[in-house]
C-alpha cells in the first residue's frame, strides 16, 4: 500500500539572502548605535560620529533594498527561462 504523496523537497536556501540578512542586522545595529551615541555624547565629536554612523547605516539599508529587488527579479527571470526551456523540449 503506497504511502501519502510526498511534497517536493524545499528549495535550498540562497546564500545571498543570508548575506543580506547579516548586512541588514549590521545596518540596524549601526542606526541604534548612532542614536545611542547621539543621545549620550554631548560633545561635537560624539555628534559627528553619530551623524556619520547613522548616514552610513541608512545608506546601507537603501542599498540592500535595491539589491533585494534586483535579486528577486533575477530569480524570477531564471525560473521563467527554465519553464520556457521545459516547454520547448
Amino acid at each position: 500500500m503506497p504511502g501519502p504523496p510526498q511534497s517536493p523537497a524545499p528549495p535550498e536556501p540562497d546564500p545571498q539572502i543570508r548575506v543580506m540578512k547579516i548586512f541588514a542586522i549590521l545596518a540596524g545595529a549601526g542606526i541604534v548605535a548612532a542614536i545611542v551615541i547621539g543621545t549620550v555624547g554631548a560633545s561635537d565629536t560624539g555628534n559627528l560620529i553619530a551623524l556619520v554612523l547613522g548616514g552610513v547605516a541608512s545608506t546601507l539599508l537603501v542599498c540592500l533594498a535595491f539589491y533585494a529587488v534586483g535579486h528577486s527579479e533575477d530569480r524570477e527571470r531564471e525560473q521563467r527561462e527554465r519553464q520556457e526551456a521545459r516547454t520547448r523540449e
